[in-house]
């Protein structure tokens, strides 16, 4: 953490919490680190909530609610949830038209009938349309702007496994790089439910490197990525479910702006990102592929993706955000 924010710590004790406020605003200007800019933002949002300043703290609050998912476990989203709570208990807290509606499409999902389906194109193209309409309104260049989020499943999802010979089947492919498999794939490979129930959601947990599955998810696959993944048939008692193999690379890493540690034997081999930007006008209307310099455990969905799984309810992924840029 930076030696501002630390600084900015020891005033706010003091109760000094103007010359607090000013370190703090300092620090976040000069951080670089996603997760740091949030320790920060998320301190100023309970110094203006002790202070009651509160149009402040929604500003906070909006910031951090943006780049964290609902699924996140952070200190800071979680902090942002009970003060928002106790906000609204209030009345201090006036829910925007966005949220009005997804707790309005919570409450249908819980008390909707057998009859009613979700209809994930309707939804889609609503989506699609409330994104264009903010990318007109915040234009920075020739294209529009859409926000990237890395997906994968959630750890408290059901857990599939399989037999030792089972395993031995899938030591032919090396997920994670963009390679298809659909020409030389063993559709003999029986999973089975280790942990939880095949209703308890519709990802299960089994590699990060490509996602298992049901019906219902694949119809969202299909309808925003059809070009972008194989699906690969298994065997599972327990349920109809499906591989589902991302396979575009996209080369969309800035790397002259991006900031990353390589390892000292090997120059060319990237240990990770402290900074991630995206080149402008490369991504296009792709909505899940991998980066190129972030192969094998990061798969990357757009904003329009994950908007779509999540008004659709459909239950086990996590998104954390990683970059913005025009497609």
């Amino acid at each position: 953490m930076n030696n501002k924010f630390n600084k900015a710590l020891f005033y706010l004790d003091k109760g000094k919490y103007e010359e607090g406020l000013e370190l703090l605003e300092k620090a976040f200007e000069e951080e670089e680190n996603i997760y740091e800019k949030l320790e920060i933002k998320s301190c100023m949002m309970e110094v203006f909530y002790e202070m009651e300043e509160y149009e402040k703290v929604n500003k906070c609050m909006e910031y951090i609610f943006q780049h964290t998912s609902e699924y996140d476990d952070s200190r800071p989203r979680e902090i942002a949830e009970e003060i928002k709570e106790e906000m609204i208990e209030e009345g201090l807290y006036e829910m925007k038209e966005s949220e009005k509606v997804n707790k309005c499409m919570e409450y249908k999902s819980e008390h909707k009938t057998e009859e009613e389906d979700s209809k994930p194109k309707e939804i889609a193209e609503e989506i699609k349309e409330k994104i264009k309409e903010d990318c007109n309104r915040n234009k920075s260049g020739n294209g529009r702007k859409m926000k990237f989020w890395e997906i994968h499943i959630a750890k408290e999802n059901p857990k599939l496994s399989c037999e030792e010979k089972e395993c031995d089947k899938l030591m032919n492919y090396s997920f994670g790089y963009g390679e298809s498999y659909a020409d030389k794939w063993d559709s003999t490979l029986e999973l089975y439910v280790e942990e939880g129930s095949i209703d308890d959601s519709d990802v299960f947990r089994f590699s990060s490197t490509f996602f298992v599955i049901n019906k219902r998810t694949k119809e969202i696959f299909d309808l925003l990525a059809k070009e972008d993944v194989e699906y690969l048939d298994l065997i599972c008692k327990d349920g109809n479910l499906v591989i589902a193999n991302p396979i575009t690379i996209i080369d969309c890493i800035n790397m002259e702006t991006s900031k990353y540690k390589v390892y000292k034997g090997n120059k060319d081999l990237i240990q990770f990102f402290d900074k991630l930007y995206f080149k402008d006008g490369v991504i296009g209307d792709v909505n899940l592929f991998i980066a190129r310099h972030l192969e094998n455990n990061v798969l990357i969905c757009s904003e329009l993706f994950k908007e779509t799984i999540e008004r659709n309810n459909i239950r086990g992924f996590c998104f954390k955000y990683l970059a913005e840029c025009e497609i």
